[in-house]
């Protein structure tokens, strides 16, 4: 039986994505907010944030069901799960040093306009001023971090099974192309390899900078959502 949990499992630790992300979110904001709450079952953990939830653990019949039951909008998942009104499709995880034939000057503070003017194009479904008060959030609380350089933009989320993964990673579409976010992601010493979670179309930008395709994920979407 699957019930809202205030806490984490004792013992649970960030080995993976999928436990990276629960984990990181509840240290941003523990377990007793709404907008970000947790769920267990004998063999799961689930996370529910802003209608988009992650799964780690064994994804059966009753989580496919909470998911529906919740309105999530989005679920990931190491593997995929059928969920009824849901569509699923692969995404990889892409890890690795990325290189650049020249470092750039990175910023680690990021205003907001230049964070507007980024990503709203980019994620035109996600309000600007909803993700940047979510990102002021967990960097003020140590989670997270973020970086610009020139029209490119990206955010460490969390770190988790000695990778630190990167989330929001966009460029300004007049921009695009001219090999600025290559040279952000070739500049960030952070001391661990970068992975990300893409989709396929990005899957050839990943490989050419140096990452390579580790594993298949799923995230299953709400149609018509």
């Amino acid at each position: 039986m699957i019930k809202r949990i205030y806490s984490l499992p004792q013992g649970f630790d960030p080995v993976d994505y999928h436990s990276g992300k629960i984990f990181a979110y509840y240290r941003a904001y523990g377990g007793k907010y709404d907008f970000c709450s947790f769920y267990s079952s004998d063999d799961a953990v689930i996370m529910l944030n802003s209608s988009n939830a992650v799964i780690y653990g064994k994804a059966d019949r009753e989580c496919a069901e909470l998911i529906s039951l919740l309105g999530a909008q989005s679920a990931e998942c190491a593997v995929r799960i059928d969920i009824d009104g849901y569509s699923a499709h692969e995404v990889y995880l892409c890890c690795g040093k990325p290189f650049a034939a020249e470092k750039a000057e990175v910023k680690t503070e990021v205003a907001f306009g230049d964070v507007e003017r980024v990503f709203s194009p980019s994620f035109p479904g996600i309000p600007a001023d909803a993700y940047y008060t979510d990102l002021s959030h967990r960097v003020r609380h140590g989670v997270s971090k973020a970086f610009l350089y020139r029209d490119s933009f990206c955010e460490l989320s969390f770190g988790a099974g000695g990778y630190s993964f990167l989330s929001a990673v966009c460029t300004a579409p007049e921009s695009r192309g001219t090999g600025q976010m290559n040279r952000l992601l070739g500049s960030l010493d952070i001391g661990s390899d970068l992975a990300v979670i893409c989709e396929k179309e990005l899957l050839p930008f990943y490989e050419k900078i140096g990452m390579k395709k580790k594993r298949t994920y799923f995230r299953m979407t709400k149609d018509n959502a």
